[in-house]
């Protein structure tokens, strides 16, 4: 099935609650907020393919291993001013 003929997609999201939480994010509620700092090819990837509307969980690495959170992308992929060109983000709400 083509990824167009799909209605939404689930991801996963992760981050060190202590460098980025779920309660960070939700901070920011409806409006969202941009995720920054991705390096990893594969990761980049898959922020190409997000759609507005699609949904994630969220899940918190480190000691604490478990989703603590779901929320919507609200912003499908733009430049990340943090990484130069090269790179990729999309805006995330909780």
């Amino acid at each position: 099935m083509k990824r167009e003929e799909m209605t939404m997609a689930y991801w996963l999201l992760k981050s060190e609650p202590d460098v980025y939480s779920w309660e960070d994010l939700r901070k920011y509620g409806a409006k969202g907020d941009a995720w920054t700092g991705v390096r990893n090819f594969a990761a980049k990837k898959h922020l190409q393919e997000m759609k507005e509307g699609d949904r994630f969980f969220f899940y918190h690495t480190g000691e604490e291993k478990r989703v603590v959170g779901i929320g919507d992308i609200i912003r499908e992929q733009f430049p990340d001013a943090t990484a130069g060109k090269k790179s990729g983000l999309g805006n995330v709400g909780a």
